[in-house]
């Protein structure tokens, strides 16, 4: 049973080129400047997700930035697209700390849902 359940945590629930997301962690592909390294995210410190339509970003709710924080609370992790291909948008809020963390998605809904039913297990444990 043990290694089954650290087979689950090794093996992504979800995968595309923005972001994976786990039994229990999301990793933000190409976060960090300058190095475009993962930043990883565990369900238990997540207070808050949502989904955006890149149309919806305004200037202060979630700027208007390639890679890096705009004039927002949200640090975007890189995607050249962001404005040509029209993905949505998933912009996570951690327990203390006063920035988001934001990335594009091909399948936000999945990645939100997948996401929100982890973060609510978690916590009934």
């Amino acid at each position: 049973a043990a290694h089954t359940a650290a087979f689950r945590a090794m093996e992504p629930l979800y995968e595309d080129q923005f972001a994976r997301v786990f039994d229990d962690r999301l990793e933000i592909k190409r976060y960090f400047f300058p190095f475009a390294t993962k930043k990883t995210v565990m369900f238990s410190d997540i207070e808050e997700i949502q989904m955006m339509d890149v149309n919806d970003l305004g200037i202060f709710s979630g700027g208007s930035k390639l890679w890096g924080m705009a004039l927002s609370d949200v640090w975007w992790a890189i995607d050249w697209g962001r404005y040509r291909k029209k993905h949505m948008q998933v912009v996570v809020k951690v327990a203390g700390d006063g920035v988001r963390k934001g990335f594009a998605s091909l399948d936000g809904a999945k990645v939100v849902n997948t996401i929100r039913e982890r973060m609510d297990s978690s916590k009934s444990r």
